[in-house]
């Protein structure tokens, strides 16, 4: 979504930030950012018709569907009703 947390925890895990930026590492770069993109849209397409439901908020299923169909981060920006994603900074 183009968007890098400050922290992630998986499974009681803290993911340092630095793994968080792939594009900045100097093993890899860029070529490793894309891939794993790539492998992110790859298990999305695969596993997010499941949560297409018809009782699924709108907001969620817009945002699937969004992911579904290539959204680029301005698409989420404009679906997502959240602080961070306002352009006046407030």
């Amino acid at each position: 979504m183009g968007y890098i947390p400050n922290q992630l925890k998986v499974e009681g895990s803290m993911i340092p930030r630095v793994f968080l930026r792939v594009e900045e590492q100097l093993h890899g770069g860029r070529d490793v950012y894309d891939e794993g993109a790539r492998q992110w849209r790859e298990f999305f397409a695969r596993e997010l018709n499941q949560f297409l439901v018809p009782d699924l908020d709108p907001l969620g299923c817009q945002i699937i569907t969004a992911s579904l169909d290539g959204a680029h981060q301005e698409d989420y920006r404009k679906l997502i009703p959240h602080p961070m994603f306002r352009d006046d900074g407030l």
